[in-house]
């Protein structure tokens, strides 16, 4: 058992595994002293009263009757923060408002193969993926609970994904010419040097990962890779004095970034 801190949600985890079931459990906490209380409880547990633990796996019976009922229990269980609630939410939505209401025993195969319907025709190919997956954990986790029967959940359609097709070099010269100073950095930076926009790449750049004098910018890769924590990115030799002019703009400014707006 162990704790650990969640940084993108903020919160402290303990988990463990349970020394009835032998499967993993954890609980989120607010705090780090919340969450080494409970540390040291759940120790004093396993040492001293392990079958304490046996009613914590064997709840009362879920007394529900609606779908929206067993979602209630199921978010319950899960332990989400109000985050990830929000988000499962927005996944689940049409979901609930097409079944919310139904009897639980009453879902049929033809209300899932509606549902399946209901999100391919009101989202793009993506959302409704990532949004049937989360419905299907949801009826998968009824049908363990043996509240309805079990069944095959409708093959789910495989995302569909546009294809992006990049300005010509006449439509970039227009959109540079019309943008805002700090929009024409993006520009630069991203369609001349690869850069990825957004807070992954392009808006974690400082001065300090240029290197003028070699003409190198260091871009630092995304927190999920870590076999490559940065990589440097020729600059083109007909933009370095665009990029001594910005250095210059925000020596002045006191400004470490290379993108800014209004000082942030």
């Amino acid at each position: 058992m162990s704790i650990r801190y969640r940084k993108e949600y903020k919160t402290w985890q303990v988990y463990w595994n349970n020394p009835i079931t032998r499967k993993r459990e954890s609980r989120t906490f607010k705090t780090e002293l919340e969450a080494r209380k409970e540390d040291s409880l759940i120790k004093h547990r396993i040492q001293f009263e392990p079958e304490s633990f046996r009613r914590d796996v064997e709840p009362e019976p879920i007394k529900v009757t609606t779908l929206n009922d067993v979602y209630l229990e199921y978010l319950k269980e899960k332990q989400f923060t109000k985050r990830e609630i929000a988000s499962h939410l927005s996944l689940m939505h049409i979901c609930l408002e097409q079944l919310g209401e139904t009897e639980i025993a009453a879902i049929t195969q033809d209300d899932l193969q509606d549902i399946v319907k209901a999100y391919t025709t009101q989202c793009s190919t993506a959302t409704a993926s990532i949004a049937l997956r989360v419905v299907r954990t949801v009826i998968y986790y009824a049908m363990s609970k043996k509240l309805i029967p079990e069944a095959r959940f409708p093959k789910i359609p495989s995302p569909q994904y546009k294809q992006f097709v990049p300005p010509t070099p006449e439509e970039l010269a227009a959109i540079y010419e019309a943008a805002v100073p700090h929009v024409k950095r993006v520009i630069v930076i991203g369609a001349y040097l690869g850069v990825r926009i957004g807070v992954c790449e392009l808006f974690q750049l400082t001065w300090e990962d240029v290197d003028l004098a070699q003409g190198l910018l260091r871009v630092h890769g995304s927190r999920k890779n870590k076999n490559a924590t940065w990589r440097e990115v020729p600059i083109r030799e007909s933009l370095l004095e665009t990029f001594r002019l910005w250095k210059a703009e925000d020596d002045a400014a006191g400004q470490k970034h290379l993108i800014s707006f209004r000082g942030h």
